[in-house]
């Protein structure tokens, strides 16, 4: 039985297609029509790579499956059709021709993204935390999984979201709300000595000034809510106003504070979730799973013998979860399997590629696996930058060893030489991939991180010997890489390692400034040839300037 699961919200729309529960193919839009986030775009292209994946048409699927339930709100909110779940903007007829279209069903938004984080966990049976910016009618909901599904337990309503909250705190110091991960790099810098409105307790959370909007439970309350955050951040954290992201540092304190109280927020919604479902499995999902400094406290915090967080945790990943509800309610056998990668997305052939690269008029070497692996890892070990585009491209924000920038971590320089690349804050972290064998050597954490998504303390003894992937704080958010799941980027760090004596590179996303991960091998190409990246190795070819 195959089962599309499709968000099309306000921005992330993605596409995934499972088989009889188990996943196919999935992508994010904006990897295709490279608009950041995909705002405001059904998720036609992502569908048609999933299809041609799995070497179906769309009259081949059983049923569709969608992230959000909009005939609710409409009926709570008395909101008109904006066209997100109606047949002609999901499957357009210019696209999708005469074909005919499964049915459409929808599946509650935090619903979705519990079953995304739960199904993949490979746990028997855990409790479940969802914190995003809101669903329907919850901002946070707290749930319980195993074989026979899933038991929503208790949800908070809108517009008390510790998604918006975060959102308001990160406009608020000038950046765009979508700079979320840059507002949890500043906030180490800092102290958090600031009054923040959000408070914990045993009643749980506490929105102080904000009593009257917090239990509506409506979005029409959400524009007050943010209002009301900015007022308490303007009366309240001296002795700075609104700024205007041209002097981020004298936010540093402001930003620590809001980061602080978000990490009280989550380990108290996680404690309450282990307590309500009597589980030391732990799983999260939303948008605010993403926050890897929070995530790291909370495997560190003891609450959890286990927790586990999907790499494509925001809502680019309820179009996977939407698809694993709906497959369960149509009778497939659902098991929980443990997610060990993350690669679902596009991949190109050694003639694509080469294609590419003789458009673009480049001298190149095609290598075997072998020779690629010895040549970059000395690049490497020279202090190259290199560009990896590699195999199937990863689900989620973070590069994971397919679409990576990639740079020797013993040198501060490093970090220098790719925020100039990437046109980021010289100030911003960058992040390691460590084999997975190693993982412990160099990084305080419970368990190995195979999705970049849980911050971990550095070893103090190691902190000096890989400089560039050092935070402030003496923490990174490693990603550990198993020989399993992506053997050609596990042989390159255990060559390098040879060369340098330790397997760690720096990882960052193979992307510029303001646009999505690379996608086709010609974006990689072009990247490349306009940035002082130093070497390309694109499927087996290497390029060097």
């Amino acid at each position: 039985m195959y089962v599309l699961g499709l968000n099309c919200g306000k921005h992330d729309s993605s596409a995934a297609l499972v088989k009889d529960g188990q996943l196919i193919a999935m992508a994010e839009q904006e990897r295709f029509s490279r608009n950041k986030r995909a705002v405001g775009e059904a998720p036609v292209d992502a569908i048609l790579f999933c299809l041609t994946k799995a070497g179906i048409g769309l009259e081949d699927v059983n049923a569709v499956a969608l992230g959000w339930n909009y005939s609710r709100t409409r009926e709570l909110y008395n909101e008109p059709a904006d066209g997100r779940d109606q047949r002609e903007v999901l499957f357009p007829k210019s696209v999708f021709k005469a074909t005919a279209i499964p049915p459409i069903m929808p599946v509650d938004h935090h619903l979705a993204h519990a079953a995304s984080a739960f199904w993949p966990s490979g746990f028997k049976e855990s409790a479940i935390l969802v914190v995003d910016g809101g669903g329907e009618t919850e901002s946070t909901t707290i749930a319980y999984g195993n074989g026979n599904g899933i038991q929503v337990l208790e949800s908070l309503p809108l517009p008390g979201s510790l998604g918006h909250y975060y959102a308001a705190a990160t406009r608020y110091v000038g950046m765009k709300a979508r700079h979320a991960g840059k507002m949890m790099g500043l906030a180490a810098y800092g102290k958090p000595d600031q009054a923040m409105p959000l408070s914990v307790d045993e009643t749980g959370l506490n929105w102080r000034g904000l009593s009257e909007l917090e239990h509506s439970g409506s979005y029409s309350a959400m524009e007050s809510f943010r209002a009301a955050l900015e007022d308490h951040f303007e009366q309240n954290c001296f002795p700075f106003k609104k700024g205007t992201g041209e002097d981020l540092f004298a936010y540093v304190s402001f930003a620590a504070s809001a980061q602080k109280s978000l990490e009280e927020a989550i380990l108290s919604l996680a404690e309450r979730a282990c307590s309500l479902t009597k589980q030391r499995n732990i799983v999260l999902a939303g948008g605010v799973a993403l926050n890897c400094s929070a995530n790291g406290k909370l495997a560190r915090s003891g609450i959890a013998n286990n927790l586990f967080v999907q790499p494509a945790a925001s809502d680019s990943g309820v179009s996977w979860g939407a698809a694993l509800v709906l497959s369960q309610r149509l009778g497939v056998n659902m098991q929980s399997e443990a997610m060990r990668h993350a690669y679902w997305g596009p991949d190109y052939s050694h003639c694509d590629i080469e294609a590419s690269l003789n458009d673009a008029q480049l001298k190149f070497e095609r290598l075997t696996h072998e020779e690629l692996i010895e040549q970059v890892a000395m690049c490497l070990h020279h202090k190259k930058i290199v560009g990896w585009f590699q195999g199937r491209a990863e689900i989620g924000p973070r590069a994971l060893g397919a679409r990576s920038i990639l740079g020797n971590p013993t040198d501060r320089d490093t970090l220098i030489r790719l925020n100039r690349i990437k046109c980021r804050e010289m100030w911003r972290p960058f992040a390691p991939s460590v084999a997975e064998e190693s993982f412990h050597h160099y990084f305080d954490s419970p368990h190995p991180s195979p999705f970049m998504i849980v911050a971990a303390k550095v070893h103090e003894s190691m902190r000096k010997r890989i400089p560039a992937v050092v935070h402030a704080d003496g923490t990174a958010r490693p990603q550990s890489v198993r020989r399993e799941d992506n053997e050609l980027y596990w042989k390159l760090l255990q060559k390098f390692g040879e060369y340098s004596g330790m397997p760690v590179l720096v990882n960052t996303s193979f992307n510029l400034d303001k646009e999505p991960i690379v996608h086709t091998p010609g974006q990689a190409i072009t990247d490349f040839i306009n940035t002082e990246m130093d070497v390309l190795a694109i499927g087996n070819y290497i390029v060097r300037k």
